[in-house]
């Protein structure tokens, strides 16, 4: 049926985790949708870490995976973490901030208030 030709998407993916997934948190409940963030290289099974770090994985690849601990869908999100945009955002204003002040203490920062000159702008 066309409902179950819905595109997967990163919504339809955590709908489908909460319904079907029997992988389940400490509070006895899939949490987040199956969602697992800021996972590094290493951290996980050898067939997760082999599929989610694959040269060219893309947001929106999914697959599915077995472990020794079962079948798993994977959804890929992203590779950037969100703390990322933060750093990035935080070493701009420092590097912003130093070029001023060094630009600052290396350049007059007077004002000559005598070559000012004052006119009005509807005389021709």
């Amino acid at each position: 049926t066309d409902k179950d030709q819905e595109k997967l998407t990163e919504e339809t993916f955590a709908k489908l985790a909460e319904k079907y997934s029997k992988d389940v948190g400490a509070t006895g409940e899939v949490e987040d949708g199956g969602l697992i963030e800021n996972i590094y290289e290493g951290q996980t099974v050898t067939e997760f870490n082999e599929w989610i770090f694959a040269d060219g994985r893309m947001s929106g690849d999914h697959t599915m995976v077995k472990t020794k601990f079962g079948y798993h869908i994977i959804y890929y999100v992203s590779d950037k973490f969100e703390w990322e945009d933060t750093v990035r955002a935080r070493m701009e204003y420092d590097l912003t901030n130093k070029i001023v002040e060094d630009a600052s203490a290396r350049w007059s920062k007077e004002v000559n208030y005598k070559r000012i000159v004052l006119s009005d702008p509807n005389i021709v």
